[in-house]
């Protein structure tokens, strides 16, 4: 968790931000949101809301609208729990947590060198190494395992990465029917420590298809963590100039209005149900057609989102920052486009960076970069931390003891500020030419194969007590019998 002492970078002014939130009212109350399930469509019309059965077009007028985001905004602070209940995740203080990818369908292997499948193995590996990482404050499963019935895939890659890890998680929904069994689960394990509503694990995250719909299975999983009154995050990926305008404020009115469509439905189903505003809007480069996850205009998205939100009164805040969009750990490009872009993040103070551990554009999870990445948020908590300005630390007394042409270094004052003052790497090499030569002229990822071998060697978390395991393991039958008829 990092702390920013510094001030909130604002790109927008009063004016263009009340221009945003005007037109994304205006769209949802003039055009709609399609949304394609009738459970959800008949929830909303017995709200009062106008809803068009034969289109699947519901509109939301502005006073409804304003109505509903008022009963989010009440409860915008929530925190999510490891199975630890010290490891957390504060949402709506003013911290900015970060989260490890929940799960790509590639897996960056350092031994040959290329893309594979991931397996089961790997998401447990990460899990393992997440747990040492201090920096990763939500452990997200950052692979999905292929050699598993993909039928209960979701719910074997929940099971292993809460075995594995005590920290909050992040892992996917895919639809109703299993995300109950998911949330049945979540329930046994947190038996004797409270509620699950009270302590809950993770949020669900429910993403708009960009422009304005809602597939089925996304209300589903919504109306289960609804009613539950568990968090729910809404993140639209609208992609500039592709499935939103290509101007950036085009693309910001669209977004916002995707989010709130999605937490006006949470607030009619559950009204002061937990949410999150994901503003996480991404660009298309015009020349390969491919989503940009680092380019300039990303930050500036994300960076004008976290206002947009924090105008409503939303507090829990998430953006995609830290990414890049090179296939390679440690060359330039991948170390200057996630440098930069997490300090935007910081800056804008979002609760939330996502999602980390990701090698390329949103398709590879990678445990190497996970570890480089919780070395350059080590720089940025020193960077982010400032400095403070008081008569101990001018030390004034002291230049006096010491004098001209003295040395500072066995003196007490170094010894009770330099861990404070001084940022040490753990994997970055600050060593000379000769030195580095001799070391073996070992590369960032050399060393951060080393870094995992190591954490693999140390102590695991404590598995799931075994009572619990067996009824999480019958729910897991009841799963893999539903699915398989």
């Amino acid at each position: 968790m990092l702390m920013n002492k510094g001030l909130e970078y604002k790109i927008l002014n009063e004016i263009e931000i009340e221009k945003i939130k005007d037109v994304s009212a205006k769209i949802l109350e003039e055009i709609g949101f399609r949304i394609n399930n009738n459970n959800t469509l008949k929830i909303l019309k017995n709200a009062g809301l106008p809803v068009n059965f034969d289109t699947k077009i519901v509109k939301f007028p502005e006073e409804k609208l304003y109505e509903y985001i008022s009963y989010a905004t009440r409860n915008s602070y929530h925190i999510l729990y490891g199975r630890n209940l010290n490891n957390k995740a504060e949402f709506g203080h003013w911290k900015t947590n970060i989260m490890s990818s929940s799960g790509q369908y590639m897996i960056y292997d350092w031994e040959i060198d290329d893309r594979r499948r991931p397996i089961m193995e790997d998401l447990i590996s990460i899990a393992k190494v997440t747990k040492y990482l201090e920096n990763i404050d939500i452990a997200g499963a950052l692979v999905l395992p292929m050699d598993v019935n993909p039928c209960t895939r979701e719910i074997e890659q929940e099971i292993n990465l809460l075995n594995n890890t005590d920290k909050p998680i992040s892992f996917w929904f895919t639809n109703g029917k299993k995300t109950r069994y998911q949330v049945e689960i979540m329930k046994v394990i947190r038996d004797g420590q409270g509620a699950i509503k009270d302590y809950p694990f993770c949020e669900c995250f429910v993403e708009p298809v960009s422009p304005l719909q809602f597939t089925k299975e996304s209300m589903e999983i919504l109306e289960v963590f609804a009613k539950d009154g568990l968090p729910i995050g809404f993140g639209p990926m609208a992609m500039q100039g592709a499935t939103a305008p290509v101007t950036i404020a085009g693309t910001i009115v669209q977004e916002n209005a995707e989010v709130l469509a999605g937490i006006v439905i949470s607030q009619v189903i559950n009204p002061g149900n937990p949410v999150t505003y994901w503003g996480i809007p991404h660009c298309m480069d015009l020349k390969t057609g491919n989503m940009s996850f680092a380019s300039p205009e990303q930050s500036l998205l994300a960076m004008a989102m976290v206002q947009v939100a924090r105008s409503y009164g939303f507090y829990a805040v998430g953006v995609n920052e830290g990414l890049s969009d090179s296939n390679l750990l440690d060359d330039t490009q991948n170390g200057f486009e996630r440098g930069i872009s997490l300090i935007s993040g910081i800056y804008s103070k979002a609760d939330i960076l996502a999602h980390q551990g990701i090698c390329g554009q949103d398709s590879c999870g990678s445990i190497l970069q996970l570890i480089i990445d919780n070395e350059m948020l080590f720089f940025l908590k020193r960077y982010f931390n400032f400095f403070d300005v008081n008569t101990d630390t001018i030390a004034l007394d002291l230049i006096k003891k010491v004098g001209i042409g003295g040395n500072f270094l066995v003196e007490k004052h170094t010894i009770d500020h330099f861990k404070s003052e001084i940022y040490i790497p753990k994997i970055f090499s600050r060593d000379n030419w000769g030195i580095w030569y001799k070391k073996g002229k070992k590369s960032t990822k050399d060393i951060a194969i080393e870094r995992y071998n190591e954490i693999m060697k140390l102590e695991p978390v404590e598995p799931i007590e075994d009572e619990k395991m067996k009824e999480v393991k019958k729910i897991l039958s009841a799963a893999k019998k539903e699915f398989s008829e």
